[in-house]
């Protein structure tokens, strides 16, 4: 238990007011206690303020010798490298990083109750987790440094929000929404945690009303950014909405006209429900070489649509989903759209095959297009040794994956002895396994065994992006 006296004077050490900090560090400290010792070491190794570093420093100075002080040093060199060695800069700087959290973590336990108890503190390591996670891609080290947070802080709202958004990256949504919902709890006007409660309620759980609450409330704490009300459109829209949808679509485009998803919002509007084909085509090519936003992935995708859809326009529609693609190459939906499309009306291999490649080559670990890339090279291209390579990425991804299992049972009298290490695969029960692109080619099918069940497969489709 800290005496009255040791925590007035670790408040006023770990105080925000550089005055308050000072004031404690000119008391006489004839013995140190373990407490107002750690602050002593937190204000040295933490501290924005050079100046304080070197009061406190000069403390410790009379409690340490030079070789312990090194050590205490060599502990906290995680802050000072986070801001000095980037991933641009030197090629092991992520390993870099991964050893100082190392040796940090070893002293952490003395440290995270009064790291996670002062705003100033937390705040440092909450911007560390960040960086560990945002430049360095290390993960586990930055969620330790928000979970250190909540478990002394439960109501800090910001380490609430980084595990949320560490959550979703990993595609555990309910999870992420409960770290968002804590979030707003602690502070309804983190706006951030609003959006993204939102857009999970939105796109996951189809809570429409709800979602359009939590955008409404971010739109209070941030009134000009035109993200929330082109969000609250889409919520209004998809609860049938109009007049609803148009009103928060006219104050997203008065703040921003060039804003990509309001743009498509509009030009949808005025496809489906005004029929001006016209005016959609003119708002949906708002999004072409434009000088903002360059490209949009997204408006292209539209003017595609419509071209296919309404104009009858194949070729113009091949063009703009091309154009899309090439902006974004990893859209999962449209390259389910795209490969059927441009089989069915161009039989254009060569363009299907850049799709694919340009997929895998930003989503490597999307088992569904591995496996569906290797149902086109054999159905198409009759490639199936490559398909075998891609069949077994998609198994080392899942090796339970249906669709992969039983294209490389058909396929593996076809490849070449040298790369088939799957002989003995078991011959499981295909009737239930379903693939949903492509269906082999006629004289493919007579050389296969007389099991009809496996004769009529193709290349694996997927549930949409998130």
């Amino acid at each position: 238990m800290l005496s009255d006296e040791d925590r007035i004077i670790v408040d006023n050490l770990l105080s925000t007011n550089n005055e308050t900090v000072i004031s404690a560090l000119a008391l006489p400290l004839v013995k140190l206690s373990d407490a107002v010792y750690k602050a002593l070491v937190l204000v040295w190794q933490l501290n924005p303020d050079e100046n304080l570093q070197n009061a406190a420093k000069d403390k410790l100075d009379d409690f340490h010798d030079f070789s312990q002080l090194v050590a205490i040093n060599n502990h906290f060199e995680i802050f000072r490298s986070l801001n000095e060695v980037m991933p641009w800069t030197d090629a092991t700087a992520a390993e870099i990083q991964r050893s100082n959290f190392e040796l940090f973590s070893k002293q952490l336990p003395d440290y995270e109750l009064l790291i996670s108890s002062y705003a100033l503190y937390s705040e440092l390591i909450l911007d560390a987790g960040r960086k560990l996670l945002m430049i360095f891609q290390l993960e586990k080290e930055a969620k330790s440094c928000f979970e250190i947070i909540v478990k002394y802080n439960s109501e800090n709202d910001e380490a609430l929000y980084a595990l949320g958004r560490m959550e979703e990256r990993q595609g555990n949504s309910e999870n992420a929404l409960n770290y968002y919902e804590k979030a707003i709890a602690a502070n309804p006007d983190n706006s951030f945690a609003q959006m993204q409660t939102g857009i999970l309620k939105t796109e996951l759980f189809q809570k429409y009303e709800e979602a359009l609450q939590h955008f409404s409330k971010a739109s209070e704490s941030d009134p000009y950014s035109v993200e929330p009300y082109a969000k609250m459109a889409e919520s209004a829209y998809k609860m049938g909405n109009i007049p609803q949808t148009r009103q928060f679509l006219e104050i997203a485009l008065g703040i921003n006209e060039y804003h990509e998803a309001a743009l498509n919002l509009l030009g949808i509007l005025q496809w489906k429900i005004d029929e001006n084909y016209e005016a959609a085509v003119e708002t949906f090519k708002k999004g072409i070489d434009h000088k903002i936003h360059e490209d949009s992935a997204l408006l292209l995708k539209s003017l595609g649509d419509i071209y296919a859809e309404h104009f009858q326009d194949f070729k113009m529609a091949k063009l703009f989903y091309e154009k899309s693609l090439k902006s974004n190459p990893a859209q999962k939906t449209l390259l389910e759209h795209y490969v059927p499309f441009v089989l069915k009306q161009f039989q254009d291999l060569g363009a299907v095959e850049k799709a694919y490649v340009d997929f895998l080559n930003l989503s490597t670990k999307d088992t569904e297009m591995l496996t569906a890339y290797a149902n086109f090279l054999c159905e198409y291209l009759n490639d199936f040794d490559s398909a075998y390579n891609y069949l077994e990425r998609a198994l080392e991804l899942d090796a339970n994956h249906q669709p992969a299992l039983k294209l490389m049972r058909k396929i593996s009298d076809y490849v070449d002895t040298s790369i088939n290490k799957n002989e003995d695969l078991e011959d499981e029960d295909d009737d239930d396994v379903t693939i949903d692109i492509i269906e082999i080619d006629d004289d493919w099918n007579d050389d296969e065994d007389n099991d009809e069940d496996d004769d009529d497969f193709s290349g694996g489709g997927a549930a949409g992006d998130h």
